[in-house]
């Protein structure tokens, strides 16, 4: 066997390349979903599957056990196959699909990149797992965000000078019998760039095969890996740099240079040298052996994916297209966010109010803000993470409120340090025992309250330390100030104007405009702002709808606008609010500054609302086995949804974004009256409203790239859980403070989704798919837009989405850009 030395200068870019493969983490108080393989859409998603098949073992393909139920189920049949076939051009029939599929080859294991699984075919010692149970705590206590009473002494070093002035006097090594660890330790290099290199040279491997044992031992600890991608993801947006990542890959190969040169003798060497040469041998059989099981895994997924775009297709082809003639004045424009959990509650309040239009559009209403609020430090970005806010707005008492700002601050400030101060007793080695066994009977009332769901309201999180009424006292404030929060008057009509465009709404202003924010209400849940917004930092859509109406509302915005030839009538209000998505109530905001002549407008949008509100619970209960329509009419089905999300036991408050599947660029005629399953996001868009496509631009730049994120989230969260997902949510506990969450007291930080949030105990709730992008639009204004945008290029060319194009009377038309991938 030849192995080859990689020279620095390219170790130094495989380096690079191998980082930039891992999927930021965001951290748990903003959640933000993310594709597990964003670091690989550069290539077709054939190419990342051949990859992670040999770093992994496991690819993207959907694992065939799932399909052989869908089969059983009906879900998936032989005609999908047949179409899947025909529409593949491929020389296979039906029955050898199936025969695949019910006699599936043993799964191929990864190739043979890293130390530990080889050295445990010698020793029978889980070292895979010993070895991340050895990172985690040092990386858990130096990334820590307030968590720990005790502080990491090392935090001022580097990451890796801090494990490696730890690694110097921990003696656990030499307990796992790694008798020579501690003399290994004290010769590794100082820097991280010079231990990767001495493990390269250490280790070598055929030049063809480096960039993927620098990306395995990164996934190797995926999830510690994620954070540190997150890391540089920020300083790349303050325009600096962030060195994390490579310092994490040098503590990780680092460990292969300890596991290697701690054993004695020459077995494990002759062992590694024998099983890479075995591989090299096999390479090429391996290789026809994924090609032939690639073919098949792409036929099914298209077969899988037959069986959901066919009859929606179908549906979409039956649409009428608008009408020429003058659409009547709406009673109500209701604005929600384009989240799939609107569909359902959109269509409910069609349903029972004809006379309403609803509208979609992104949830943080087109406003780059972020939201600060008295009596805390720093801001909360309400916007997708693929932006930088423009501009930071405080939250202060509106005019209903008695308590001075001040006063409220100080208020607040007190109950945040006390808040503290009680934890840090409770928690502390002195106390911990002796409060238990003093206090403990003392909470047994919470606990059986919050068992049974009994909890009272609480106030969002971000406004921690306020009760629910001093909370509903905080508005945004628009007013600029030489500290720059709030938004200069001369920018108002210019954001109004981008707001008001791309909602589609430049005419035709009825009485009230609604501005429907979505959120979650859960306890005792690590990852509930996965359940806000999936988009905008985990947060809810409240703050972005109450700054809009603001906006809106303003006398001087509207009289800007009107100079730019938008006409906003004196009858026209824009009124915010919150759907919460647990238990479908809405909630309105500065009802107070509504005139007084809207007042009956109001209480007949309230009555519609709730009616809508009890349609779609009926809907939803029928996903949860909670009864369903025989229920209607009655409260209580939304007393039952109202104790999911106060139960602290409650592992399944809601679906969130579970069965997403379709991206809908159109006017809502042409969905309206569909039932689309709480499937599909859809965004409003008229393509002959927007005569330069910019629009248009700013949909498949933005929300679709955000659609795809949660699309690919869910879906590395099914096919590779272990990997890409985050396991049993009983077993959930947070690391760091807010940095993430690991399942049980150890192993890797976790990412994605628990599996409670995509399988109901019997069958998984998600399926999945690759998202289906429709869009009303000529196909050049659609194609030029994917051709001048790399990363949207590269979803579209990679067969990341599926991309058509939506024409009223026919069939959707598939596009395929015509650059080469």
């Amino acid at each position: 066997m030849t192995m080859t030395e990689t020279p620095q200068t390219a170790l130094s870019e495989q380096i690079g390349r191998a980082c930039r493969r891992i999927a930021p983490l965001w951290p748990l108080k903003h959640f933000v979903a993310v594709s597990p393989y964003f670091g690989m859409v550069d290539e077709t998603m054939e190419a990342a599957d051949r990859r992670l098949r040999r770093i992994l073992g496991s690819g993207l393909s959907i694992p065939r056990d799932y399909l052989r139920d869908q089969l059983r189920s009906g879900r998936l049949t032989r005609d999908h196959i047949e179409i899947a076939l025909s529409d593949l051009d491929s020389s296979l029939t039906a029955t050898d699909v199936l025969m695949e599929l019910e006699h599936p080859a043993p799964p191929l294991s990864p190739m043979p990149l890293l130390i530990p699984p080889i050295r445990s075919r010698i020793d029978g010692t889980p070292w895979e797992s010993l070895v991340i149970d050895r990172i985690t705590p040092v990386l858990a206590s130096w990334f820590d965000m307030g968590q720990a009473l005790w502080k990491n002494p090392w935090k001022s070093l580097s990451l890796y000078r801090a494990w490696h002035s730890q690694a110097l006097i921990d003696r656990s090594p030499l307990f796992l019998g790694l008798s020579k660890a501690d003399r290994i330790i004290a010769n590794l290099p100082e820097s991280p760039e010079e231990t990767i290199r001495q493990t390269v040279e250490l280790l070598p491997l055929p030049s063809e095969l480096e960039e993927d044992r620098l990306h395995a031992a990164l996934l190797s600890v995926g999830g510690w890996a994620a954070w540190s991608r997150y890391r540089l993801w920020q300083a790349e947006l303050r325009g600096e740099s962030d060195r994390t990542m490579e310092d994490l890959l040098a503590i990780r190969l680092a460990w292969e240079t300890i596991l290697y040169a701690s054993f004695p003798g020459e077995a494990l060497k002759e062992l590694r040298e024998e099983t890479i040469e075995n591989a090299l041998k096999n390479r090429k059989a391996r290789e026809e052996r994924v090609v032939r099981e690639q073919e098949i895994d792409r036929i099914l997924r298209q077969a899988f994916e037959t069986g959901y775009r066919a009859p929606l297709f179908a549906r979409l082809a039956k649409a009428q297209p608008p009408s020429t003639d003058p659409a009547p004045l709406p009673r109500v424009r209701a604005v929600f966010c384009i989240d799939v959990r609107s569909e359902v509650f959109r269509r409910s309040l069609e349903s029972v109010a004809p006379d309403i239009e609803t509208g979609g559009f992104a949830g943080f209403f087109g406003i780059p803000a972020a939201v600060s609020s008295i009596g805390t430090h720093g801001s909360l970005s309400h916007l997708p993470v693929l932006f930088s806010p423009a501009y930071d707005i405080e939250e202060r008492p509106n005019s209903r409120a008695s308590t001075s700002s001040d006063e409220l601050e100080r208020r607040r400030e007190r109950r945040l340090g006390l808040d503290k101060t009680w934890k840090i007793f409770k928690g502390s080695a002195s106390s911990t025992f002796s409060f238990v066994e003093a206090a403990g009977i003392l909470s047994a009332g919470k606990l059986l309250a919050g068992a049974l769901g009994l909890g009272g309201e609480t106030a969002p999180p971000r406004h921690r330390g306020l009760d629910r009424e001093e909370s509903s006292l905080l508005s945004p404030d628009l007013d600029f100030f030489e500290d720059g929060k709030g938004i200069p008057l001369e920018d108002r009509p210019r954001v109004a104007l981008s707001v008001l465009r791309n909602m589609g709404i430049t005419d035709r202003f009825p009485r009230i405009v609604l501005l429907v924010g979505h959120g979650a209400t859960t306890v005792n849940n690590p990852q509930a702002s996965a359940l806000d917004c999936g988009a905008c930092a985990g947060q809810s859509g409240e703050a972005s709808a109450r700054i809009a109406a603001a906006l809106l509302n303003d006398p001087l915005t509207r009289g800007g606008l009107a100079a730019l030839g938008i006409e906003i009538p004196e009858t026209t209000h824009f009124l915010p609010a919150l759907h919460a998505t647990v238990t479908d109530r809405v909630t309105f905001f500065e009802t107070d500054r509504l005139p007084a002549t809207h007042r009956e407008d109001l209480a007949l949008l309230d009555r519609d609302l709730r009616k809508a509100g009890e349609v779609a619970r009926q809907e939803r209960a029928l996903r949860f086995n909670m009864g369903g329509r025989e229920r209607e009419g009655s409260p209580e089905l939304l007393d039952l949804f109202s104790e999911r999300s106060k139960n602290w036991a409650e592992v399944r408050p809601e679906w969130a974004l579970a069965g997403n599947a379709s991206f809908i660029v159109a006017p809502r005629t042409l969905t309206r009256g569909l039932d689309l399953g709480g499937r599909a996001f859809l965004h409003d868009y008229d393509w002959q409203a927007d005569t330069d496509f910019s629009t248009l631009e700013l949909i498949l730049t933005g929300p679709l790239v955000v659609g795809h994120w949660i699309n690919m989230q869910y879906y590395g969260s099914v096919v590779d859980n272990a990997h890409f997902g985050s396991g049993n949510k009983v077993l959930h506990n947070v690391v760091g403070g807010a940095v993430g969450i690991l399942e049980g007291n150890g192993g890797d930080l976790r990412t994605g989704l628990a599996l409670q949030s995509l399988h109901d105990g019997e069958r998984f709730i998600h399926e999945p798919l690759r998202l289906h992008v429709l869009v009303a639009a000529p196909s050049e204004a659609i194609l030029r837009i994917v051709e001048r945008h790399a990363l949207l290029g590269n979803l579209v060319k990679g067969e990341w989405i599926l991309l058509y194009r939506l024409l009223p009377g026919s069939l959707p038309e598939r596009l395929k850009s015509t650059t080469p991938p």
